[in-house]
């Protein structure tokens, strides 16, 4: 994150680069009020300049990605190409608005619409804008279908207990690995709460590793706290998804700082995911990234989603000092911890220590 201050710098440069150049159209999806995509929702892309409609052509993959953070090209897509008024878009609809200035995609609701782990889709290269100027490069964007949580209040299966999520931004921060520790507690009315910190690689560990034993919390000036409520959410399916409430992160380091406001998490929960015992495969989607010099905002980056993934810590591997939802809400963590006086919801705790309490009778009894 230090390298913030590289992106004002570049950003003033290329305000002052050859006025005369033509760039391409650039594409961007807009992400929804929220955050997230509902069933039913389109995908809407936005571009700099009216384009070609002919030449927008997307392709839809599952967001996994390597070990470098790159996606995962060698599988198969989900969609391999979806164009304008297309006949090769199975379960899919692509259109362009009269002023070529927006696109919407459009998956069907039983297939690529319906409730998932994150996707990501393409603009492939070749975009052209109304004059013939083309991109030379793809685009990607992650997004991820939820279920509707209006009925949410149900009570939905979920061990509670201690997570580590991973999370990396390349746009329009490149290289900033978000690592963050704590624990994740459910009651019987589907009501979440998430108090988590900053953790960091111990040694020569990768800074996105997900092992657990390879973290410690951030005890420095430079360590933050998470505090979030929401909801879980099971589908006729059975498929189960958790979605918090709009919270904000505000991480300062010496005089600068990064403010990600209107912040939602939202994932799929497994059991049979990528890690051993429970996975959470989700996005995070934020309405605005701001920076700041001394607490004075100087530039801020509009809304954007990034992937994460999630992995629940053996009790024997969870790192010193994690924070804890219903005792010491900021462990470890000394400076940027802030708790919302109303964490966590009323009532939410107590429940929780009543079932945890019935459980361990029952295994003393056994």
């Amino acid at each position: 994150m230090r390298n913030l201050w590289l992106v004002a710098i570049v950003f003033t440069l290329m305000m002052g680069c050859d006025s005369t150049y033509d760039a391409p159209p650039v594409a961007k999806l807009v992400v929804p009020d929220g955050g997230v995509y509902n069933v039913g929702d389109g995908l809407v892309f936005s571009f700099s300049e009216p384009i070609a409609a002919d030449t927008l052509s997307v392709r839809v993959w599952y967001a996994s990605r390597n070990i470098e953070e790159e996606l995962d090209q060698s599988a198969t897509p989900l969609l391999s190409q979806c164009s304008v008024n297309g006949e090769d878009c199975p379960d899919a609809e692509l259109s362009v608005s009269d002023d070529g200035l927006e696109a919407t995609l459009t998956l069907g609701e039983e297939g690529l619409g319906t409730p998932d782990v994150p996707m990501t889709v393409e603009v492939l290269r070749g975009l052209s804008d109304e004059q013939g100027v083309a991109t030379g490069v793809s685009s990607f964007f992650d997004f991820q279908f939820v279920p509707s949580f209006e009925d949410s209040g149900n009570q939905v299966s979920f061990e509670n207990g201690f997570f580590v999520l991973g999370a990396v931004i390349d746009d329009p921060i490149e290289g900033v690995n978000l690592k963050l520790v704590g624990e994740v507690i459910a009651d019987e009315n589907g009501r979440i709460a998430i108090a988590m910190g900053a953790a960091d690689p111990i040694g020569d560990a990768p800074k996105n590793t997900m092992d657990p034993t390879a973290l410690k919390m951030d005890s420095t000036d430079q360590g933050y706290g998470v505090h979030a409520m929401g909801s879980l959410v099971q589908t006729t399916e059975g498929d189960r998804f958790l979605e918090t409430e709009a919270f904000e992160v505000n991480i300062l380091i010496d005089n600068l700082g990064i403010a990600l406001k209107g912040l939602t998490l939202s994932a799929k929960v497994l059991d049979d995911g990528e890690f051993e015992g429970t996975s959470l495969d989700g996005t995070l989607a934020y309405k605005e990234l701001e920076l700041t010099n001394s607490g004075e905002p100087f530039f801020a980056f509009e809304a954007g989603t990034v992937t994460f993934k999630g992995r629940s810590i053996p009790a024997a591997d969870l790192p010193d000092g994690a924070p804890e939802v219903c005792g010491n809400l900021c462990g470890a963590l000394t400076a940027q911890c802030n708790p919302p006086a109303d964490f966590p919801a009323e009532g939410m705790c107590g429940v929780v220590d009543e079932v945890e309490e019935e459980t361990n009778e029952d295994e003393a009894t056994e």
